[in-house]
C-alpha cells in the first residue's frame, strides 16, 4: 500500500491546477458537458422543489456529482485505476461523510441566510427605488455562502481524491486526517484555487456548474500535494491507459 506524504507546493500551484483541470476537461467535453447539464438540471428542479424533497435532492445530486467529477477527472488523466473493493468497503462511511457535510450546508444556510432575506432581495428587484441595496444583498449573500462553505469543508477537499481517484485502499478516518494536514500545510493554495473560486463561481449566472468542476480542481491539487505529480499525463499516455483494458479483455 502506498503512504502518501502531504508535501507542500508552489505558490504557483493554484494557476497550474487550474490549467490543468481545464486541459483535463478539455480531453472529455462530451462527458464534461453532460455532467455539467446535471449540476444545473438537479439545481433548477432543487429551486422548484419544496423544502424536504430539495434537501434530497440536494444530498443525492451533490455526492453522485462531486464522485463524478472526480472520477472523470481522474480518468482523464489515465494514471490512476478505480479500486472498487477498497471504495465498497468504505461506502457507508462515505456517504456518511458527504451526508452530514450537505447537512450541516443546509442547515448553515438557513441560518445566515432566512427566508425572509431572500424574499427581501426578490421584492427589491422588483422595484425601482433601491436597485443599489438589492444588487448588495445579491452580492453579500454569496460572500455569506462562501464563508459558511470554508468552514463546513473543514479544509476536507481532497477527501475524494484520497478515496476515489488511486487504486489503494484507504481508510475513510485516515484519508480525513490526511486531508487536514494536506490543507494545513497548503492553506494560502487550498484558499486561492478552491475557497476564492467557489466565490467567483457563487457569483457567476450558471454558478451550478461548480460542484464538479471543484471536484476535478481537488483532485488535481490531490495529485500534486500527496503523490508529488504536478502535471497532467500526456494525452497518449492517459488514451493507452483507457485502451490497454479493453486490448487485454478482447484477447481474453
Amino acid at each position: 500500500m502506498q503512504f502518501f506524504h502531504p508535501r507542500e507546493v508552489d505558490r504557483r500551484a493554484p494557476l497550474r491546477w487550474w490549467r490543468q483541470t481545464l486541459g483535463l476537461v478539455a480531453r472529455r467535453p462530451v462527458e464534461w458537458g453532460l455532467v455539467f447539464a446535471a449540476q444545473l438540471v438537479a439545481a433548477g428542479f432543487d429551486a422548484i422543489l419544496a423544502d424536504i424533497p430539495a434537501i434530497v435532492l440536494a444530498i443525492v445530486s451533490n455526492l453522485l456529482l462531486i464522485a463524478c467529477g472526480t472520477r472523470l477527472a481522474a480518468a482523464a488523466d489515465g494514471r490512476h485505476a478505480f479500486n472498487r473493493a477498497a471504495f465498497a468497503k468504505n461506502l457507508a462511511a462515505i456517504a456518511g461523510i458527504g451526508v452530514l457535510l450537505v447537512l450541516l450546508e443546509v442547515g448553515a444556510t438557513s441560518i445566515l441566510i432566512p427566508r425572509s432575506i431572500e424574499d427581501a432581495t426578490g421584492d427589491l428587484l422588483m422595484g425601482p427605488l433601491a436597485p443599489g441595496l438589492a444588487g448588495a444583498i445579491q452580492i453579500g449573500l454569496p460572500l455569506t455562502w462562501c464563508l459558511w462553505l470554508a468552514l463546513m469543508s473543514c479544509g476536507l477537499a481532497f477527501l475524494p481524491g484520497l478515496l476515489l481517484a488511486n487504486a489503494y485502499g484507504v481508510g475513510v478516518r485516515t484519508a480525513c486526517l490526511l486531508s487536514l494536514v494536506g490543507t494545513a500545510r497548503n492553506l494560502y493554495a487550498y484558499m486561492l484555487a478552491i475557497s476564492l473560486v467557489d466565490l467567483l463561481l457563487a457569483l457567476a449566472p450558471f454558478g451550478g456548474i461548480g460542484g464538479p468542476l471543484m471536484a476535478a480542481v481537488s483532485y488535481v491539487a490531490f495529485r500534486d500535494i500527496f503523490l508529488g505529480i504536478p502535471e497532467n499525463a500526456p494525452r497518449e499516455r492517459a488514451r493507452a491507459a483507457v485502451l490497454a483494458p479493453a486490448a487485454a479483455s478482447a484477447q481474453g
